[in-house]
């Protein structure tokens, strides 16, 4: 029995890409354990999203084709941007001494990241160029990086670079957001960082989602 495909445009590909979100945030709801971790909606729905679409793909059921292209290409242009302008030097300056340590401490660990894809890539016999697409291009900068960087692997030879750089991007994304969540509640119920009163007054994603497009 061959699978049927399915293609998704890019709009298709956004509304799926919300519905994951209101999906999350009603785990989130069900499951309380994740909103105690601080696991994200976003996560939670899209990795829901991703395991069912593995299991009708691998049950010969149906092929999606998403249109990442498109909706990648504009989103990375709108978090660039937004990004760009939250900086400042002067929001520099009041980080002080700390933004200098992250740095170097953020520079060792992507270092690291390439050491060991290279190391565990060499012991594969992974092509260097396709291990370095599962180091620090796309763990520590993402997917935009990893849509970046490449297209330049894809050049030299590795057709599968892009993928396999997208794939470790989501990957980190989400194992991240399971360890860091988590990692994160403890630091904060340790050395008593709790806000009540933000707390009390925090909404959910889905909730400024709703009163954007809804006017509630």
């Amino acid at each position: 029995m061959e699978r049927m495909v399915v293609e998704f445009g890019m709009f298709e590909t956004l509304f799926l890409a919300v519905l994951g979100i209101y999906l999350g945030d009603f785990l989130r709801g069900k499951f309380p354990t994740l909103k105690k971790y601080c696991i994200p909606s976003a996560v939670v729905g899209g990795t829901t999203i991703a395991i069912i679409t593995m299991i009708l793909y691998y049950a010969n059921i149906l092929e999606p084709n998403f249109d990442f292209k498109t909706v990648n290409t504009l989103f990375y242009c709108l978090f660039f941007a937004a990004s760009g302008t939250a900086a400042s030097m002067a929001l520099l300056k009041q980080g002080g001494k700390l933004v200098v340590i992250f740095a170097i401490l953020a520079a060792i660990l992507s270092a690291g990241q390439n050491a060991v894809a290279l190391g565990v890539g060499s012991l594969l016999k992974v092509n260097p160029l396709i291990s370095m697409m599962t180091g620090s291009i796309p763990m520590t900068g993402g997917h935009g990086n990893a849509a970046s960087f490449a297209p330049i692997a894809v050049e030299a030879g590795q057709t599968a670079a892009m993928e396999v750089a997208i794939a470790a991007a989501t990957f980190g994304l989400i194992a991240g957001s399971m360890l860091g969540g988590p990692f994160g509640n403890f630091l904060v119920k340790k050395y008593h960082f709790e806000d009540p009163e933000l707390d009390n007054n925090s909404k959910t994603l889905t909730d400024t989602v709703s009163e954007i497009l809804f006017n509630r």
